[in-house]
Formats: structure tokens, C-alpha cells, sequence
């Protein structure tokens, strides 16, 4: 490669990494950052595709195998071709099957015949799930990242030909073989329409096979291939014209074929030369002709290969930028819009503080209650337990009751204790701290940075403060105020002092909920003002952030925009100058 042809390498290698790092500050769909890579990957290896294709029967695997030095691709007079095989660099012999399913296995190269042809049912079981095989191959002219790409023939089968077309949009430069003794059929002069058609084929370089069928003396070679380019110019540009063809594409043909690329060769005779070491017998075959020629196409073609595909990746990047760029900005009005939405929401919410507090107290209130309730089933328990200790009594003499009444008291206060400390005091804890974490979970939905260790407390301290009022006791002596205890209802006088205590508990135990909700009220209010002394700055920090971001994404965007297109246009004269064949000395002036 000349120095020229370096630099600008170097150039749009340059131009990618500017534009990928800009790229990459905008937060913008990562498949274009990976085309971009892509296209760096191509520029650095340059690598490039060139597929044999052409109608069934003109030796396209015999012209492969001429180019390779040796019978790799199984050939045949008849159509046998049946599945993609690409040829690339290896220092190693080895093929590898890749499977429709997405599959791989290595096979030996005496398999190659039976994988990629349809001579026998095996073989068309297997080319009929098979991708493309990959031949690794340590030759000269794969060395340089080239790949050879060998297709089922045309209008062979409607199948085969299907695979054939499919591998266009994979393909870089073509080589068409048309046999001497037909040159140019119809459908060969359809399928170059359709070639030029074809985005990604910048070359196609025409191959006139079986030169060895014709009589020497019944033609001048450099007369036979002028007199046949000229009917390919003419009859294609007529076809394209008839299609109404875009004046790009009538650009490119006439770029392809004003002065086409057209030699003819023997293949087969070039093979027999490398086998026998015959030097007259590959210059009859005119290959080295044509090796020199495929070898100036592939020189050129990688270099503006690479030129044209990555022009191709920008281009698609900055058509991609403006749709990409409104994506991008409504993500900001919809930041926007919901940062709104939260500033109302918490201004609903501080207004509201009270009532929601209220409501979410009112809600626990039967909570409470029936926690209370307890209280209730707890006199004939008391009541049972005493009636068990005066059943005891041995004899009724005031005495023995007495010693009766007084542990059974104790254990009746005892009963009231357990059942207020382990079950009810904290049901009704858990209620009102329950209260408190749906007011966090109203604040955190509101979007308000809402820290319960810094509002909680103060409340959670006035409820165990009132609730360390709840203790029971007996409003009336358990014990008759009687001189004797043997002629007194004590049965009655219990029933009485139990209803009594236990009832007045249940209303202390109901008047220390009301106080507790009372008092929170102000509590709620003052630490609240303490806590957002100004509701309305709560999420001003997040406003200036996201015009910020908003702000410094429209710069970079704007600088991304001006850079590409700059790039774009530099890439576009080094095109210019590639394709018409001009000396580049000084980048820097571009």
C-alpha cells in the first residue's frame, strides 16, 4: 500500500475516534457507538469480501481453486455447488460448518465435497442446513484480510439461487464468469443490473471462462474482449435505463463500466500448469493476466472499500442523530413534566399533613378498640380464678376466707398486668407506629426526602409517655370492708370490684389513644416546619440539575453535529480523490 493510501487511512481512523468519543457523551442507542466501532475494525484489518457468482456450469469453483494453486472446492461439469464456502487466510487446513441453528462443528478437508454439494442425498441433507462453510486456507491472496467467497449457481435451482442473492449485501467486489462459447446472456446481463443495484458492491470485475474451448484462429483476443465489454456497457446502461434507475446508480455504473474490468482465461489449464510446473502451459491459460488484474482491483478496492463503508457508517449515524437527539429531549420534558408532578404531589402532601395523619389515625382506630376489648373476657377470668381459690375454703370462718381473698387479689391483679403489658399495650404500640409508616410511605411516594429518624421521635415519645399511664388497679378493696367475712356476699363484692377496675381501665386505656392523637397533631405540624422551613425549595437542586444536564447535552450535540459534518465531508473528498485516481500529499489541507 502507498504512504498515500496510509494516511488516509490513518485519517478516517482519526475521524471515527473523534466521532465515536463525542458520540459516546450523549447517552444516545449503543448500536451506533458499535457501527462506529465497526467501522474502525474494517479500516485497521481492511477487510474485504470477494464472491464468484454467475449463472450455473461457467467454472466459478475451477476459477477459485486456480486462485488458491490447488483443487480445494469440489468442481464438476455439472451443477454442484450447493452452499456458500468462504475462503480465508489460515495458517492451518481446516473447514468449519456453521449451522442455520446456530451450530459449528470442524470437519476434515476430505469432507468439503460432501458438506457444500448436492451429488448425493447426504450431501444435500447437510448443504440444505448449512450456513456457509469456512475453509481456513494459508493462501497468498487471503493473507491480506481477503476473503473468496464461492455461491451456488444462478438459475440453477430457485433455491440455490436465493442463497446466491442473499450473500449481495455481504459482498464487497464480484467476479463474474461468463463462458466464452455464451458470453452474456441474458440472465448474466440481469444480474449485473442487479449487482450495481447492490449498496455494498463497489467492484465487479467480468472473467470470460473456458477460453480454451475457442479455436485461436478464429479470434484476436484483445478484439474479442474489447468487442464483448462494449456490448456489456451498452446493454447493461440500456436495462438500467429502461428500470429508471437513480442517476447514483447510473453514476456508479458508468464508474464500473466505462472502462471495465474484463480478462479471459482457462482455469482448468492454469491447474494443470500448477500441478506439472508447465510455465507454457499457464501462460496459455493467460491466469497470470488475470491474477494481476484481480490483484490491482483488491489493492484499490480495500482502500476505497473501506473509504466508502465508513462514509456509509457516518452517513447512517448522522441521518440517526436528529431522531436520536428528540428522543433525548423528550426524556428531558418527561423528566420534566414527573419532576412537576412530584412538587405538586408534595405540596398536596404538606398541606394535607393533618388530615392524612387524622385519616390514617381514624383508620387504626377499631384497630385499637378491639385491642382495648380484651379487657372484657378478662373479668370472668378474674372471677373464675377467684371462685377456684374459694372453693378451697376449709371452713367458712372469716380466717380462712381472708387467707382465701388475698393471693387470689394478688393473682387476679397479676392476670390484669400480663394481659395489659404482653398483648395490649403493644397491639396499640404497633398501631400508632403503624400509622407513622404509612405517612413515610405517602412522603417517599410524594418524592419528599422523608427521614423518620428525624420525625419520628418526638411522636414515638409522647405515645409511650401517655401509654405509661396504663396500669391497672383495683378501684375498691378486694376484701369486704366487713368485721366478719362469714356472713358477707363475697362472691357479689368481687364481681363488683373487678367490673369496676377492669371498666375503668378500658377507659383509660381509650382516653390515652384520644390524648395521644390530640398531641400529635401539633407535634406532626411543628416537626415538619422544623424539619422543610421551605417546601417549596425541596427539589430546586434537582431542577438545576436537569438543566444542567439538558443545557451541556444540547452543547455536545451541537458540537457532535458540526464535527460530523465536517467529517463527512472530508471523507467524501478523500473519496473523490480515491476514485478518480488523484495523488493525496497533504491531509492536513482537506
Amino acid at each position: 500500500m502507498t504512504s498515500s493510501m496510509k494516511a488516509m487511512e490513518f485519517q478516517l481512523h482519526e475521524n471515527l475516534v473523534q466521532l465515536q468519543e463525542l458520540l459516546s457523551l450523549l447517552d444516545f442507542d449503543p448500536g451506533l457507538l458499535n457501527s462506529l466501532e465497526q467501522a474502525k475494525t474494517r479500516i485497521r484489518t481492511r477487510k474485504y469480501r470477494v464472491a464468484v457468482m454467475g449463472e450455473f456450469k461457467r467454472g466459478k469453483s475451477t476459477l477459485l481453486n486456480a486462485l488458491l494453486g490447488a483443487p480445494i472446492l469440489p468442481a464438476d461439469a455439472t451443477p454442484t455447488t450447493a452452499a456458500i464456502s468462504r475462503i480465508t487466510y489460515g495458517s492451518r487446513e481446516r473447514v468449519l460448518l456453521f449451522f442455520r441453528d446456530g451450530t459449528s462443528r470442524e470437519i476434515p478437508f476430505t469432507g468439503l465435497s460432501e458438506a457444500v454439494t448436492k451429488l448425493t442425498e447426504n450431501g444435500q441433507a447437510i448443504s440444505a442446513s448449512l450456513k456457509e462453510a469456512v475453509i481456513f486456507y494459508p493462501s497468498v491472496i487471503c493473507q491480506n484480510y481477503i476473503d473468496l467467497i464461492d455461491t451456488p449457481g444462478l438459475n440453477d435451482e430457485e433455491a440455490m439461487t436465493r442463497v446466491t442473492i442473499d450473500m449481495l449485501p455481504l459482498t464487497d467486489a464480484v467476479i463474474v464468469p461468463i463462458h466464452a462459447r455464451s458470453p452474456f446472456s441474458i440472465t448474466e446481463k440481469q444480474f449485473v443490473c442487479q449487482l450495481i443495484r447492490s449498496c455494498s458492491i463497489q467492484n465487479i470485475l467480468f472473467v470470460v471462462t473456458f477460453l480454451d474451448q475457442l479455436d485461436e484462429d478464429d479470434y484476436v483476443y484483445e478484439d474479442y474482449m474489447k468487442a464483448l465489454a462494449g456490448r456489456i456497457r451498452r446493454e447493461v446502461l440500456e436495462e438500467l435505463e429502461k428500470r429508471e434507475t437513480s442517476s447514483e446508480e447510473m453514476q456508479k455504473a458508468r464508474r464500473i463500466l466505462d472502462q471495465p474490468c474484463i480478462c479471459g482465461l482457462s482455469a482448468s489449464l492454469a491447474l494443470k500448469a500448477f500441478s506439472s510446473g508447465e510455465k507454457s502451459l499457464l501462460q496459455k491459460s493467460r491466469f497470470p493476466e488475470f491474477q494481476k488484474l484481480l490483484l490491482k482491483i483488491l489493492t484499490a478496492g480495500q482502500a476505497e472499500h473501506a473509504l466508502r463503508a465508513s462514509i456509509g457508517d457516518i452517513e447512517r449515524v448522522i441521518a440517526a442523530l436528529e431522531s436520536e437527539n428528540e428522543k433525548k429531549l423528550q426524556e428531558f420534558r418527561k423528566k420534566a413534566a414527573r419532576l412537576q408532578k412530584k412538587k405538586r404531589t408534595a405540596g398536596d402532601f404538606f398541606q394535607n399533613l393533618l388530615p392524612q395523619l387524622d385519616q390514617l389515625l381514624e383508620n387504626g382506630l377499631q384497630e385499637r378498640r378491639d385491642s382495648i376489648s380484651r379487657l372484657f373476657p378478662l373479668k370472668n377470668q378474674m372471677m373464675t380464678r377467684f371462685i377456684q381459690g374459694l372453693a378451697s375454703v376449709r371452713e367458712n370462718t372469716h380466717p380462712c376466707i381472708l387467707q382465701v381473698i388475698r393471693p387470689a387479689a394478688d393473682a387476679m391483679f397479676s392476670m390484669a398486668a400480663a394481659l395489659l403489658s404482653s398483648r395490649i399495650l403493644p397491639d396499640l404500640r404497633s398501631s400508632f407506629v403503624r400509622c407513622l409508616d404509612h405517612l413515610a410511605a405517602r412522603a417517599g411516594n410524594a418524592g419528599i426526602p422523608w427521614n423518620r429518624n428525624d420525625f419520628d421521635p418526638p411522636l414515638l415519645s409522647c405515645m409511650e409517655e401517655e401509654l405509661a399511664r396504663a396500669v391497672f388497679r383495683f378501684t375498691m378493696p378486694p376484701c369486704p370492708p366487713v368485721p366478719d367475712l362469714a356472713f358477707a356476699d363475697v362472691t357479689g363484692h368481687m364481681t363488683c370490684c373487678v367490673d369496676q377496675s377492669v371498666t375503668e381501665l378500658y377507659w383509660l386505656l381509650n382516653d390515652i389513644c384520644s390524648e395521644i392523637r390530640e398531641r400529635w397533631y401539633p407535634l406532626a405540624f411543628r416537626r415538619l416546619r422544623d424539619l422543610f422551613p421551605e417546601p417549596d425549595t425541596i427539589f430546586s437542586q434537582e431542577e438545576e440539575q436537569l438543566a444542567a444536564l439538558r443545557i451541556t447535552h444540547m452543547r455536545n450535540y451541537q458540537v457532535l453535529q458540526e464535527t460530523a459534518a465536517s467529517i463527512q465531508k472530508k471523507n467524501r473528498k478523500l473519496l473523490h480523490t480515491l476514485t478518480e485516481g488523484e495523488q493525496i500529499h497533504d491531509l492536513q489541507k482537506l
